[in-house]
């Protein structure tokens, strides 16, 4: 049997709505039918710079929810008609049946969730990227302890682009973990991320973002121990380190900070502040076990006792896999604390 498929045929080529074979999963792999597909500026990335493409044609995208039509040999967890959001990862293994862009995709089974009925397909598609690249950070990058239940910490952990669907998820991963977490959005996102578990939210536009910062975790009497750039805009992270280096040199070690974005070459990096990078696919490449742990426990377990919630908002583009393109468009002018998405 065929599916329509939008494909790249070749670096900064449109992506073309093509026919191709629904594939079989293998052992450990679910055959999905998508129906919600979100975007990430990765894939415009993708597209015209090929970053992470390793042939083509290539099938990019890594968020979809959907239901279950077929499990491999292996899959113990999951069975036909579930319905599931999950992190395809073509982007790390170059399979194209594992892309997002098409109507049913091949999901790794340590890369899937079930979500339950109350939430939405479009909600479930917001899940993956952001869970998983702000996994990745906390518990991979910056080594922070697995856990599911909150337990004190004794720092505050900064995510800065808190409205982002990443940012969202390091905020409520991080309030999960028992951090008092403090975060940077616009002004308008502000009581927003307070609900999902920030103590306090600051504007990245303020020209003294880095003294308010600085000066409301001390009155607290807690230093940032960790911080995580959720978004790739120029300049967040030197400003995050510079706020960072604040509180160097204490008995909690070395302070964490984790990017989304490699840190600029022209920039010098702080003394006494530990850089990581996250890489969201790493869970289905070298780190399965990890997001097994991520997806099937912390992510399902949270999802069903309402203690991570699907975040930001959802905004629908129209046209299906036709609109994938004017979608890429619309998210590279400039979105604030919505995720975009096609439906199917």
């Amino acid at each position: 049997m065929s599916q329509n498929a939008s494909i790249l045929t070749a670096l900064g080529s449109p992506l073309e709505i093509q026919k191709r074979d629904i594939p079989s999963p293998g052992p450990h792999q679910l055959l999905v039918k998508n129906h919600a597909i979100a975007l990430n500026p990765v894939d415009h990335m993708m597209i015209n710079t090929g970053y992470f493409v390793q042939s083509y044609p290539a099938i990019i995208g890594t968020d979809i929810a959907g239901t279950v039509e077929s499990v491999g040999p292996e899959v113990t967890r999951f069975k036909k008609g579930d319905r599931v959001a999950g992190f395809a990862c073509s982007i790390g293994t170059g399979d194209p049946n594992e892309g997002a862009y098409q109507e049913y995709s091949l999901l790794q089974d340590n890369t899937t969730t079930k979500i339950t009925d109350s939430i939405t397909y479009e909600q479930g598609a917001m899940l993956p990227m952001s869970v998983a690249t702000s996994g990745v950070a906390i518990f991979l990058k910056q080594n922070i302890p697995r856990a599911t239940s909150p337990s004190p910490q004794p720092g505050i952990y900064l995510v800065w682009g808190a409205a982002s669907s990443i940012g969202t998820g390091a905020v409520q991963i991080a309030r999960r973990l028992g951090f008092t977490v403090f975060a940077t959005a616009s002004p308008k996102h502000h009581a927003y991320i307070k609900k999902l578990g920030a103590s306090e939210v600051f504007d990245y536009h303020d020209p003294n973002v880095e003294q308010a910062i600085v000066a409301a975790a001390k009155a607290t009497g807690k230093p940032i121990t960790h911080a995580f750039t959720a978004v790739t805009k120029d300049g967040a992270a030197p400003l995050a380190a510079k706020i960072l280096a604040h509180f160097t040199g204490g008995s909690t070690g070395p302070i964490k900070l984790c990017t989304s974005l490699a840190w600029p070459a022209e920039e010098k990096l702080p003394e006494g502040i530990e850089l990581s990078q996250t890489l969201a696919f790493l869970i289905g490449t070298e780190n399965k076990e990890f997001g097994a742990w991520l997806f099937n426990d912390f992510l399902e377990g949270g999802l069903q006792s309402g203690e991570y919630v699907p975040s930001p908002e959802v905004e629908v583009v129209a046209g299906g896999l036709s609109g994938l393109s004017a979608g890429l468009d619309k998210l590279m002018a400039g979105v604030s604390g919505k995720k975009l998405m096609v439906t199917l």
